[in-house]
C-alpha cells in the first residue's frame, strides 16, 4: 500500500490533466477499490489477474485477452520504485499498448522524496506545468471522511492512532516502546486505538497479554475504508515506515513516523509528517518521541481552550 500511495499524488494530477478520460487502475484489488471510492479511477483490475501475466513474463504465453484489452486505452502509465521500467514499457508496447509512459525512480541519493519525483515527472510527461506548492499539497490528500465538518473534535471523536507494524521487521520500532507510549498517553488522559493488520499477526501473542488502559482498544485488521476514516479524524498518528503511515499522511492526520535513516528521505510520506530516524530504528528512544507527542498535546489543548473561550462568548 505504501508503494501505491507514493504514486497517488501523480495519479491525482493526471486526472486533472485528462479531465475527459476514464481511468482504469491495475493494482492490488482492495487498494484499487479504495482508490476508486476516493475518485481516482472508474475501473479496477486486480494485479493478480491472469490477463496481466504476459506483461511480466513470456509474451507468447500471455492471455489472448491482453492485447485487445490494452488496445482500448489511449494512454498507459506506470510508476516504478525499482529498476528503470524499460522492460515493462517494451512488454506493454509489444502487446499493442499506445502512448506508454513509465516513470522510473530517482537515484536513492536524490534529496527529493519518491512522491515528489513522481509528481514532477508526471507533470512533465503529461505536458502540464508543475503545480505550485498549495496545489501540490492538495494532490497529496485523499478524499476521506472528516467527521461533521465543524472543526471541533472531542477526545472520543479524535483518538490517537498507533500502528506498531510494517512489512519489514527491521523497519519496526520495538513493540514494548509503542506500548510504553500508550501507557504515558493514558496517564495524560488521552484515548486511542492500537491498529494491526495482516503483517502484524506475529505481535498478537504479546498484544493479547497486554492490559490496555481505559480508553484504549486494539483494532485488528480493520477494513481499509474504516481505517481511513479513523485516520482522517485522529488527533495524531504514530507508526513505522509502513503503508498505514503513508495512508495516515494522505488522510491528513498529523503523523509521527519512525524510519531507518537510509529510507527517511526516499520513502517519506507526503503531508504533515514529522520523521524520527536513526541508522537502526531501535536507536530511537522513547523519550525523544514522547517529547514531540507532548508538544502536539500542548498545542491541541491550547486550541481546545481557545474554542471554549469563543463558545462562552457567543
Amino acid at each position: 500500500m505504501g508503494d501505491l500511495l507514493t504514486a497517488f499524488p501523480a495519479l491525482a494530477l493526471l486526472r486533472d490533466a485528462r479531465p475527459d478520460s476514464e481511468f482504469t487502475l491495475a493494482c492490488r484489488e482492495a487498494y484499487g477499490l479504495f482508490f476508486r471510492e476516493c475518485g481516482l479511477a472508474e475501473h479496477v483490475v486486480s494485479a493478480d489477474s491472469p490477463m496481466l501475466t504476459g506483461l511480466f513474463g513470456d509474451c507468447e504465453k500471455g492471455s489472448p485477452r491482453l492485447d485487445p484489452w490494452l488496445a482500448r486505452f489511449d494512454e498507459v502509465w506506470g510508476w516504478m520504485n525499482g529498476g528503470s521500467g524499460a522492460g515493462l514499457a517494451r512488454s506493454l508496447a509489444g502487446h499493442g499498448a499506445r502512448n506508454v509512459r513509465i516513470i522510473g525512480p530517482p537515484r536513492r541519493s536524490s534529496p527529493r522524496p519518491l512522491y515528489t519525483h513522481y509528481l514532477e515527472e508526471t507533470a512533465r510527461a503529461a505536458g502540464c506545468p508543475f503545480p505550485g506548492e498549495e496545489t501540490s499539497k492538495a494532490y497529496c490528500r485523499l478524499k476521506a471522511c472528516r467527521g461533521d465538518g465543524s472543526g471541533r473534535m472531542s477526545e472520543a471523536s479524535a483518538p490517537v492512532i498507533i500502528h506498531p507494524g510494517s512489512g519489514g521487521k527491521d523497519k519496526c520500532w520495538p513493540l514494548e516502546r509503542f506500548l510504553e507510549i500508550v501507557r504515558r498517553l493514558s496517564a495524560r488522559g488521552a484515548e486511542g486505538l492500537l491498529v494491526t493488520g495482516e503483517a502484524e499477526e506475529r505481535m498478537a501473542p504479546a498484544l493479547c497479554s497486554f492490559r490496555f488502559p481505559d480508553g484504549w482498544n486494539w483494532m485488528r485488521r480493520p477494513p481499509l475504508r474504516r481505517l481511513a476514516e479513523l485516520l482522517a479524524r485522529s488527533r495524531f498518528y504514530l507508526g513505522n515506515d509502513s503503508g498505514v503511515t503513508h495512508l495516515a499522511a494522505a488522510c491528513g492526520a498529523p503523523v509521527l513516523a519512525l524510519f531507518k535513516e537510509e529510507n527517511a528521505v526516499f520513502w517519506r510520506p507526503c503531508g504533515n509528517v514529522e520523521i524520527f530516524s536513526a541508522e537502526k530504528i531501535g536507536n530511537i528512544s522513547v523519550d525523544v518521541v514522547w517529547e514531540k507527542i507532548s508538544q502536539l498535546k500542548t498545542a491541541h489543548n491550547r486550541v481546545q481552550t481557545a474554542i471554549s473561550v469563543l463558545l462562552s462568548k457567543k
